[in-house]
């Protein structure tokens, strides 16, 4: 191990480990080896404070959480400070122990301290992360004071007034003060218009369907000049069933934004669920001409959600055949792929009343899949093929005996037998 290194840090000084400090830290290294964190730990930390050593006061953190022990953790992360007190690492994580030792209070200084540390390029980044600092604090009175100590000096400044109100906006809405948090989203979305982060806040006081949310929203989209924000905009409106609006949305965002592959998914995913065919065979097709050389799995899924729902609507018009040949033009290179197919094409089949049809499909696949293997189950009880569907059901159970539905399943089949 290289102990003199401390590339981050304030000071860079040559190594003041002797031959004394070094037989130290080996004799300690070798006690933890030997199950002894206490003396180990002991040992290289006294070689820390002695030599001064970046790494070594590192190492002591590090051996201290391993063994679970906070309040040697704390010990040295702020000896490590006291020692290199312009070092963000080391303030860090006296910052994180003392929130995992739920010492709320006390995190205001290390708390003030990173963000004075911080460059002022990355300063809005560290505000806007303060939150996942205080997520699990016990108490949320002490944490929204806290941060609010901490984030003043930067309420007010052009640069990071709109995150730092933001930020206080999120604490407050973690003790379910909504009106105070719309007030901060208000007043940070003041001093910058431009900066999303009011915004983002707007949207999920929106979910908790806060008066004035929606206004800010609206204000926050005209300033927005990319799509993502809107598409999240529509999610919500389809989170609250409203949607009209997400349809007028989504329509918005596809003639402004053409090429957003995504935006059209949405859209004929929603008109099809609304009916609406000939709309949503054109939206989904657009997604698919935008996407088709492309790769990735979350595009591999949107074919799956296009082809899939474009097949359905043409097995509407009656043109089964057809579906079915458009799903066996998906990918299918996994074989949670290629069951994704086979699972499309049965739930086409079912949504037309083909029974013996989607019964064989499943038959003649002859996979291992309990869902599916269920739902051949159930589609033989349909088809009054009780032998077979007891049969079936005694499958799943044997291959998964945790499967309950299959037990439930069965039993309700005896009762209606006796």
């Amino acid at each position: 191990m290289s102990w003199g290194q401390a590339a981050t840090s304030e000071k860079v000084t040559n190594s003041g480990l002797n031959a004394e400090l070094l037989y130290e830290i080996l004799v300690g290294e070798l006690d933890l080896r030997q199950g002894d964190w206490n003396s180990g730990f002991a040992l290289l930390l006294d070689a820390a404070r002695k030599s001064d050593d970046y790494e070594l006061y590192s190492r002591s953190v590090e051996i201290a959480l391993q063994a679970r022990s906070g309040d040697g953790a704390l010990i040295a992360a702020r000896a490590w400070l006291q020692s290199y007190p312009q070092d963000r690492k080391a303030n860090m994580q006296v910052l994180q122990i003392l929130l995992a030792l739920n010492q709320t209070n006390e995190s205001l200084e290390p708390l003030k301290k990173e963000l004075s540390l911080a460059p002022a390029q990355e300063r809005a980044d560290a505000i806007a992360i303060i939150p996942r600092y205080y997520v699990r604090a016990k108490d949320k009175a002490a944490v929204l004071k806290v941060v609010a100590q901490a984030l003043d000096p930067y309420l007010n400044t052009s640069d990071t007034g709109a995150v730092a109100w933001t930020t206080l906006g999120r604490m407050r809405l973690l003790n379910d003060d909504t009106a105070g948090a719309l007030e901060a989203a208000q007043k940070g979305a003041q001093l910058d218009p431009k900066s999303i982060q009011p915004g983002l806040l707007a949207l999920e006081l929106m979910t908790r369907k806060v008066d004035g949310a929606q206004t800010l929203v609206l204000q926050s989209l005209k300033n927005q000049k990319s799509a993502e924000y809107a598409l999240s905009y529509v999610r919500i409106l389809i989170e609250l069933n409203r949607y009209d609006d997400a349809l007028k949305q989504l329509t918005d965002i596809t003639q402004q934004y053409p090429d957003q592959a995504e935006a059209w998914l949405v859209l004929g995913s929603l008109q099809y669920e609304q009916n609406l065919d000939k709309a949503a065979e054109h939206a989904l097709s657009q997604y698919v001409k935008l996407v088709a050389k492309k790769t990735g799995e979350n595009i591999t899924k949107g074919l799956q959600q296009a082809q899939s729902r474009r097949a359905s609507i043409m097995a509407r018009q009656g043109n089964m055949q057809g579906a079915i040949k458009l799903l066996e033009t998906l990918p299918a290179t996994t074989e949670e792929e290629k069951r994704n197919i086979l699972a499309a094409k049965v739930q086409l089949m079912r949504e037309q009343g083909q029974w013996q049809a989607a019964f064989d499909t499943l038959n003649q696949a002859n996979n291992k899949d309990t869902d599916l293997i269920y739902e051949q189950a159930m589609l033989a009880e349909r088809l009054n093929k009780i032998d077979v569907m007891e049969t079936l059901l005694r499958q799943i159970m044997a291959q998964q005996p945790n499967y309950y539905n299959a037990y439930n399943a069965l039993g309700f089949s005896w009762l209606t037998e006796a």
